[in-house]
């Protein structure tokens, strides 16, 4: 996995919808948020920003997702990032994802937290949920969660 803590970027960021600063990353739905204490102000800074007080699990950075939001109709209330793999995955060989999440106390625009994350591998290239919940990514979120 690339950049896997997100801390190699191209610029501090300095607001909201920056996933583009992260070397590697890219969106693909909604509009992902980049976190880095380099940032000057409150608004993308680690570990205090718009959406309260949070250290990065490794490092400096980390990337923030609406999984749901109720202010905001669907199909905008999810936000997605992508990145390539350093190296393809092998047909029949086991792999783990992990990653930690920590949920917002910003309960005016988001107010829920997902029992479900997932991860969709798929070799479409610049891949895109228009932030719907794809068939795949439910049925490989049932699939970790077992």
């Amino acid at each position: 996995m690339p950049n896997p803590s997100f801390e190699s970027f191209t610029t501090c960021p300095f607001g909201s919808f920056q996933i583009d600063k992260v070397n590697s990353w890219s969106n693909a739905g909604g509009s992902p948020d980049y976190f880095n204490s380099c940032a000057l102000s409150g608004g993308a800074s680690v570990p205090n920003n718009f959406y309260g007080y949070q250290n990065a699990a490794n490092g400096n950075a980390y990337v923030g997702l609406y999984t749901y939001n109720k202010g905001v109709p669907f199909p905008s209330n999810r936000e997605h990032i992508q990145a390539v793999l350093n190296t393809p995955l092998t047909i029949g060989v086991k792999y783990f994802v992990s990653f930690d999440v920590s949920f917002t106390l910003d309960n005016i625009e988001i107010g829920f937290a997902a029992d479900k994350l997932g991860v969709l591998f798929t070799n479409v290239a610049n891949y895109n949920s228009g932030n719907q919940p794809t068939l795949h990514i439910l049925l490989l979120q049932k699939m970790l969660c077992h």
